[in-house]
């Protein structure tokens, strides 16, 4: 039986958290059983680093002029563009399914629509990836509830946060709702070498017998890079040896985040100290050159794929008490989860951790393990087999071999 061509619908062309997971679906899943095509879009200045990888691994992939759900679409003149945008691609993408027989669609983030009316008009299965946590405005995420629950035949939620803020704008997306975690392969972490870690931290003035507490994560308006800021500056005045870095770039456009940042940091006077790094794709060097990682988001993050790459380090991490982090970090067993809310119980943190190597050690320890038990890129993608298996049903090669063998 021939392979089902798969149309993944996603809204960037970056290598952040939900471009890498759509990498390793696309890289691990069967290739007797599936043919992947890549959807992005082509409405933002992206470098292409996705498309770039998809190259690598022989991907198609085609730029797209979606509707992505975007700030710049928060005026009435932007939600007529946004409407008119996804409505052009999805005719769009249901010629292109119907012309290339795609067998089902998986739209990678409810921040782009088109996806799952390409699937309706094309008559063909929709899987719906959940990856957010709308907050505000209210009427927005019971928008999207109630386009999950019309336009798909499957819903995955990348952790159970983000099911149960789904769920109480749209009980009846219950039944056809699973929790499917990312996942991570650890394998990059180990190979880096300790001289690699060592220049690494003179390149980022660290001293011998410093200690480095780090983030990555993207610059904007809810990343809470200001939060850490403001939590650190007591820690690093208190403590000479400690350098704080920040790693992650900007959102096409918002440049000037990052300015307020170098702003922020010359009015504390901490140029020496604290470090911006800027997006890397070196990401296991630079978390390995970290002594503790912190998540200081201000706002519920689903399900961030950096506490995973800490825990895959043997970091401790200090991650606010909101969204995903409450699945992936036991408080006081692989670190510590604090208020969002003021700068305090985060700085309490990260001083215990200064001051103590030996919970250090004991609480990175842990957090590798658990990671290694739940959250391997083996596991998510199975997981994400399984789905596509139900809704094919009978017509799955992988089926059609098994039953052969029997």
């Amino acid at each position: 039986m021939p392979k089902h061509n798969i149309l993944y619908v996603h809204p960037s062309n970056e290598l952040y958290g939900a471009d890498r997971m759509l990498l390793w679906i696309v890289k691990l899943l069967p290739r007797h059983a599936y043919a992947a095509h890549v959807v992005v879009p082509n409405d933002l200045p992206y470098e292409g680093l996705l498309t770039s990888e998809l190259d690598a691994i022989g991907v198609p992939h085609h730029a797209v002029r979606l509707g992505v759900l975007r700030r710049r679409y928060q005026s009435l003149p932007g939600m007529a563009l946004f409407g008119w945008r996804t409505l052009a691609s999805a005719l769009s993408l249901a010629r292109f399914c119907r012309r290339e027989r795609v067998a089902l669609v998986h739209s990678n983030s409810t921040a782009v629509i088109a996806g799952a009316l390409a699937a309706r008009l094309a008559r063909i299965p929709h899987v719906w990836h959940v990856r957010e946590i709308i907050t505000s405005p209210r009427a927005l995420n019971r928008v999207i509830a109630a386009l999950l629950y019309r336009l798909s035949d499957r819903v995955l939620t990348v952790s159970g946060p983000v099911r149960d803020h789904l769920l109480a704008a749209q009980p009846a997306l219950a039944a056809r709702t699973v929790v499917v975690h990312d996942g991570l392969d650890p394998a990059p972490y180990l190979e880096v070498t300790p001289d690699a870690v060592a220049d690494q931290r003179r390149a980022w003035g660290v001293p011998v017998d410093g200690l480095v507490i780090g983030m990555v994560g993207r610059v904007s308006s809810w990343k809470g890079q200001d939060l850490l800021l403001r939590a650190a500056a007591p820690v690093l005045a208190g403590y000479p040896h400690v350098h704080l870095v920040l790693v992650g770039g900007n959102v096409p456009g918002e440049e000037w985040r990052e300015q307020a940042l170098h702003t922020t940091i010359a009015d504390l006077g901490l140029q020496q100290r604290v470090h911006l790094e800027g997006f890397r794709s070196d990401v296991p060097l630079a978390m390995r050159s970290m002594d503790v990682f912190c998540l200081p988001s201000t706002r519920p993050d689903p399900f961030p794929g950096v506490v995973l790459e800490a825990m895959a380090a043997g970091l401790p991490v200090v991650a606010t008490a909101h969204g995903g982090p409450l699945e992936q970090v036991l408080d006081g067993q692989t670190g510590f989860l604090v208020s969002p809310d003021t700068p305090e119980p985060m700085s309490a943190a990260l001083e215990r951790l200064v001051r103590d190597a030996d919970l250090r050690r004991a609480l990175g320890v842990a957090g590798r393990a658990r990671m290694l038990a739940l959250y391997t890129t083996e596991r998510y993608v199975q997981a994400v087999d399984e789905v596509y298996r139900q809704l094919l049903g009978s017509r799955h090669p992988t089926s059609d071999r098994k039953a052969t063998a029997e």
